[in-house]
């Protein structure tokens, strides 16, 4: 036999999970034999370019062992995994025997020490990637001195399946939960390959199957009280919350949220130390947590638009309204019952001189849990001597002289760090030192102006050196919706007329020019 420090063994080999995979030395008849070379190795693989391995010749396309058989590694299974992240690994197994590594069947990995005829074992032989998740593995018994018989794959509930993945249940381990990924059974597909936990609580002997709520405390529990899990909900890796309600006698019963009539609020006692919280049912993300004054207001306004709380000699006020990126209500507390829901005007004041004058404020909306503040952008605009919350402002940019007569659009969001939110789009034209907002009409005849503008610089460069009566020019523009992958592309047929350029047709681009499609009889081509 050869003594390879470093060899190798052929990629093709890769993906076959139930044969004997070293091409060296393949033997089917003797699937244990130790005294075949394999290439594989536990810290790394790498390509070999079709020349050397470690001074060894090999073909192109097998992989190279960068790990030494030695004596410190004697006897040692190692277990490399050989694929990519997207598809999967096909996980080899190999022992270091005499200097040499040698393929060996997973069952080569099992542990005996200490294992009674009878037990079993599993190894993995496929680990998935992102793109096919789950595993599958090779099962076997333990028949006796040295030796595992390999097994069928159980169902994935039967007992002797979780016994496979969780070990036995013992007296040592009594009441102890154990959470593992299912996936469905064989290789999962794409839509699965995220899997699900499942919940096992050893209890006399056996792993008996439930959900999340094994792992709630009962301890100091009464009937009545909550437990609050985030539980998973692919591919959202955050999951969403969930809220369990203490029935007694160990059974915990889901508490649904369903805001199907209107949002709401509940108290709940949590834990073993009984501490409460407050949770409010919103319409897209369900359960979600909330403060003591946004309780409240759910409590005994949920139906209304003001909420006022009374502490004794002082009264807040609060108004419901819509986080810009939830959707969810919320209370926004405001200076008085008929008050701007902003928590403060700008600081400057309007009066004559500041007349017309724009100003951005920065608002604390709320401050969550877990310390995290929401701000967003409030506009005012000074009108006849108060300020005025508007959609949007005027450009930071002075209006001087530098730009007088020039026209700038500004984009506002209510929620600038929310690329979803909603905007608002102004345009402005610089007038004897200040911005002048224009109307909706004057902006779509800015529009009609600077498209006409467009045309005749490209018409004209396409009929050089003048145009004459009759000329035609092609113009191809595009639309759609970019952000979804939408693109299309219009043809725009235009005649130099006594009036300049005017579109005659427009339609999608074909094989004809746009003088044949203007020859075209008449009453074929679309109107104006």
């Amino acid at each position: 036999m050869m003594n390879f420090r470093s060899v190798a063994v052929n990629t093709a080999t890769a993906f076959v999970v139930t044969l004997p995979f070293s091409l060296l030395a393949c033997s089917e008849s003797n699937p244990t034999n130790f005294d075949e070379p394999v290439a594989y190795s536990e810290p790394a693989l790498e390509l070999s370019s079709g020349s050397e391995c470690q001074g060894i010749s090999i073909p192109e396309g097998f992989l190279c062992l960068q790990e030494n058989c030695n004596a410190e590694n004697e006897g040692r299974v190692i277990a490399a995994e050989h694929g990519n992240s997207k598809y999967g690994y096909q996980v080899l197994y190999a022992r270091c025997k005499q200097g040499s590594w040698t393929n060996v069947e997973p069952w080569a990995a099992c542990d005996t020490a200490g294992v009674a005829v009878g037990d079993t074992c599993s190894e993995a032989t496929f680990k998935g990637g992102f793109q096919f998740g789950g595993s599958t593995h090779a099962y076997y018994i333990y028949a006796g001195d040295g030796v595992w018989k390999e097994i069928e794959p159980v169902p994935v509930d039967s007992s002797e399946s979780i016994n496979l993945k969780l070990g036995k249940c013992s007296s040592e381990n009594e009441g102890k939960v154990e959470v593992i990924t299912e996936y469905k059974a064989g290789h999962a597909t794409a839509s699965d390959r995220y899997g699900s936990p499942a919940y096992y609580r050893c209890e006399s002997g056996s792993w008996v199957k439930g959900d999340i709520t094994l792992t709630c405390d009962t301890a100091n529990v009464q009937v009545g009280d909550a437990c609050i899990k985030t539980v998973s909900r692919p591919p959202n890796p955050m999951g969403i919350t969930a809220i369990y309600t203490y029935a007694g006698d160990g059974n915990w019963t889901p508490d649904e949220c369903n805001s199907a009539g209107s949002e709401y609020a509940k108290k709940l006692t949590v834990g073993a130390d009984r501490k409460t919280e407050y949770f409010q049912c919103t319409s897209w993300y369900g359960w979600r947590e909330i403060d003591d004054v946004q309780y409240a207001c759910f409590a005994e306004f949920a139906d209304k638009d003001t909420c006022v709380i009374d502490a004794g000699d002082e009264k807040s006020y609060y108004k419901k309204e819509l986080e810009p990126t939830t959707y969810a209500s919320f209370w926004k507390k405001i200076d008085g019952e008929n008050s701007s829901s902003a928590t403060e005007l700008p600081s400057i004041e309007c009066n004559l001189q500041n007349e017309g004058l724009y100003e951005t404020v920065i608002d604390t909306v709320t401050v969550y849990p877990d310390g995290q503040v929401w701000d967003r952008d409030v506009y005012y605009h000074c009108e006849s001597g108060e300020w005025v919350e508007t959609k949007c402002r005027d450009p930071l940019e002075a209006c001087a002289g530098n730009n007088e007569g020039k026209y700038q659009n500004v984009v506002c969001s209510s929620n600038p760090g929310n690329p979803k939110a909603s905007k608002t789009t102004w345009t402005f034209k610089c007038m004897d030192n200040k911005w002048k907002k224009l109307s909706d009409e004057e902006v779509r005849q800015l529009k009609a102006e600077k498209d006409s503008a467009e045309v005749e610089g490209i018409c004209n460069e396409q009929n050089k050196p003048e145009p004459k009566l009759g000329d035609v020019c092609s113009i191809s523009r595009q639309g759609g919706n970019t952000t979804f992958g939408i693109v299309y592309t219009t043809l725009v047929c235009n005649v130099y007329t006594e009036d300049g350029w005017v579109a005659k047709w427009w339609g999608t681009p074909s094989e004809k020019s746009c003088e044949e499609i203007l020859a075209t009889p008449a009453d074929t081509i679309p109107a104006e």
